[in-house]
């Protein structure tokens, strides 16, 4: 249990900073939109700018906040306790799930927010080439996130097996 432990705030630890990176980015488009978004004919375009820019935001800061609660909740555990093998049953799954909701959005809604920025600030065609540029990469990024969670599950369902074999025969 203890090395499921170690993984949980490992993984917490890595998705809150590159969440908390991510925030300075959303701050940023936030902070200083291109003139000519803000004086675009439609009013609908740097409204839903704002909107885009500020859920990302608010993602981010949300994955940090989330991902800190659920630290500090892990930290708390007792190592090999009944009480931390219950939260891992209980909890594991669903908190890394929300935490991986979370940090998919916090990295989706970003370069949502790039794209509109560059589109105008730059020709369309190069709004274009960047959204083609960021499905890419963000759908790369979520399979191999995916797969890599995948192949971690698998690995800890493994595991816990193999220790409640061992204590089948080795009782304590």
């Amino acid at each position: 249990m203890e090395e499921i432990r170690n993984r949980m705030i490992g993984e917490l630890a890595a998705t809150s900073l590159v969440t908390a990176l991510l925030a300075t980015v959303a701050v940023t488009l936030l902070a200083s939109p291109p003139k000519a978004l803000l004086e675009a004919e439609n009013d609908a375009i740097p409204f839903t700018y704002c909107v885009v820019t500020a859920a990302a935001l608010f993602c981010n800061i949300a994955n940090v906040t989330y991902s800190t609660l659920l630290t500090t909740t892990v930290n708390l555990l007792v190592e090999d306790g009944d009480v931390t093998k219950w939260f891992i049953k209980k909890h594991a799954a669903l908190a890394t799930f929300w935490n991986f909701v979370l940090f998919d959005f916090s990295i989706l809604l970003p370069l949502v927010s790039i794209v509109m920025f560059s589109s105008y600030t730059y020709s369309f065609a190069a709004g274009y080439v960047l959204v083609a540029l960021c499905t890419v990469i963000f759908a790369i990024s979520v399979a191999v996130w995916l797969w890599a969670d995948y192949q971690r599950w698998f690995k800890l369902r493994d595991l816990a097996k193999a220790r409640t074999q061992e204590r089948l025969v080795h009782p304590v």
